[in-house]
């Protein structure tokens, strides 16, 4: 039994991941079919805005990244590690999101940067970031929890795709004690493997090939890279909060700037990332993400332009789509600017040996 589900576990994660596509797709192709909804102007300048923002935020995950690689005596230069992290970001619309971890853990690859290192921090990377969000969303919504005392309704998670797909429903907004209940599970489904015992045992299976590979051990990262990850990566969300409330924007639905619509933004970017992050048989959390962004922009949009639950649930599926098809686009241009770009790879031991005894014959020429 344990060997026919191993075989077969590829082709039931496809299946699952086409069922549940189908299903929130189907949900879309309806909120999307108002005639008037296609009338709307975009305006390209929030557009950009919203994919520059996008692309920014990617940068603090990248310099996270570059830091760890330092931290375990890596010696990457910047330029090329954040020409790695970005090209990566295009493994992740690949089944299985280790497929983006792998791309740029080669890319960085050098004399001076092992792959089985690389490999490891990438994981860690992903992790802490993910984590930063989930508690960022768990500490936004427990904020708007007005009594802790009345008790969690557990079986309200299990509700929420009842919700997606009940327009008069998603007039109210969702109850914020599941919302942060749901952002604690995230933290907790990617916290303990981030904890310095399980990670290391963790990794030492996964990189295991690459460190066959290297001929070396790989080492862990201690407990301070991830406290001083938790206060670096929050800027990406911040970021991408920022991208979502351009794009709200472009479609003339989005409110004026302030603190607390930037924090709130963030918390529902936040939450639908992560929650798309962990269905890992969905590429990029495709179809997840868009499906809960709704189901927290609805009630946002509904309330503040006075529309009907329908009308708003079209605008908030507009936002989102656009939204997707925004960074992905941006990644596309990104990374066909980067992958072309030249870059010095650091010279290892013999090299640098090599280049000493070039200057010192060339001194002695002279």
């Amino acid at each position: 039994m344990r060997a026919w589900l191993r075989k077969s576990w590829p082709l039931l994660k496809a299946l699952l991941a086409l069922a549940i596509l189908i299903a929130i797709g189907r949900q879309f192709v309806r909120d999307l079919s108002r005639p008037e909804l296609w009338q709307r102007s975009l305006h390209p300048g929030w557009l950009v805005s919203s994919a520059v923002l996008y692309l920014l935020g990617l940068g603090f995950s990248a310099f996270y990244w570059y830091r760890l690689l330092a931290n375990l005596g890596q010696r990457s230069s910047l330029l090329p590690t954040v020409r790695a992290h970005y090209i990566g970001q295009m493994g992740k619309y690949l089944p299985g999101k280790a497929w983006a971890l792998f791309l740029r853990s080669n890319l960085v690859r050098s004399p001076t940067t092992s792959v089985g290192v690389a490999v490891l921090t990438s994981f860690y990377e992903v992790f802490i970031t993910m984590l930063s969000g989930a508690l960022l969303a768990a500490v936004w919504f427990g904020l708007q929890v007005g009594d802790f005392s009345s008790g969690v309704d557990w079986h309200a998670i299990g509700r929420l795709w009842q919700v997606f797909q009940s327009a008069a429903a998603e007039a109210v907004p969702v109850d914020p004690q599941v919302l942060c209940l749901l952002a604690l599970l995230l933290v907790l489904a990617l916290g303990i493997p981030s904890l310095p015992p399980v990670f290391h045992r963790l990794v030492q299976r996964l990189t295991l090939p690459f460190r066959q590979a290297d001929a070396g051990a790989v080492p862990t990262p201690r407990t301070i890279c991830a406290l001083w990850g938790l206060v670096l990566t929050p800027g990406c969300w911040f970021l991408m909060g920022a991208s979502l409330w351009a794009a709200l924007q472009a479609a003339e639905v989005g409110p004026a700037w302030s603190w607390e619509s930037w924090l709130r933004y963030t918390a529902f970017m936040a939450l639908a990332y992560v929650s798309g992050f962990v269905i890992v048989f969905l590429p990029s959390g495709l179809g997840a993400r868009e499906a809960l962004l709704v189901l927290l922009l609805v009630p946002d949009i509904s309330q503040r332009l006075d529309l009907g639950p329908e009308h708003a649930r079209s605008l908030a599926a507009l936002v989102v789509i656009v939204l997707r098809l925004v960074w992905t686009a941006a990644e596309i241009v990104t990374v066909a600017a980067l992958y072309w770009l030249p870059v010095a790879v650091p010279p290892g031991p013999d090299n640098e040996q090599k280049l000493q005894n070039a200057k010192c014959k060339t001194q002695i020429a002279k």
